[in-house]
């Protein structure tokens, strides 16, 4: 999972703009900042189980988001970037595509849902309880208008070869493995 976040942070160097730096670990997984416009706070999450509506890596996301030390401010958006894929019968189906008011109806349905279950985990518990609480209801609904689900279908070897070619194009082919490795030990 580490690997994998660092190759996401290096792709982020060779799509950087003029005025954007990247951050690691800093305000979570991987940080764009610069023009607000175009400042992302990225979580990089590396699983081969699908995409659930009561999956603990959307939900922790979303709890840390909600931190009040967590400067929402200074992002245009939040992104979950996954190799897990999306169900078709998952409510995180075609999120991006939704308006926010659907996409707080999902919410309160998958709340609604975890809230009818007689077995809960913990964790989700602590992180449904936060979020949902009155208090944060501001920051839930900026937080719904922000959150991307970035899901790719490529496990860390196809990502380390779609890099190769896509950021190495002018490099000879035997080279292009080198390159990115070299890139990503500079990270």
């Amino acid at each position: 999972g580490v690997l994998f976040q660092f190759l996401m942070a290096l792709e982020r160097c060779f799509k950087m703009q003029k005025g954007q730096s990247v951050y690691i670990e800093t305000y979570g997984d991987v940080s764009v900042l610069g023009d607000l416009n175009h400042s992302e706070q990225i979580e990089s999450k590396f699983y081969k189980k699908a995409l659930t509506d009561l999956d603990k890596n959307i939900w922790k996301s979303i709890y840390n988001w909600m931190s009040e030390d967590f400067p929402i401010d200074k992002f245009s958006s939040l992104v979950l970037f996954t190799t897990q894929k999306v169900s078709i019968t998952s409510a995180w189906l075609n999120w991006n595509g939704k308006n926010p008011s659907e996409r707080m109806d999902v919410f309160r349905n998958i709340k609604k849902s975890f809230d009818l279950r007689k077995r809960k985990d913990k964790d989700l518990t602590i992180y449904m309880n936060i979020i949902f609480d009155a208090k944060n209801v501001v920051k839930l609904s900026q937080i719904t208008k922000m959150l991307y689900i970035d899901s790719i279908s490529m496990n860390g070897n196809q990502y380390h070869k779609y890099l190769q070619e896509t950021y190495g194009k002018d490099i000879p082919d035997i080279q292009k493995g080198k390159y990115i490795n070299h890139m990503f030990g500079y990270i």
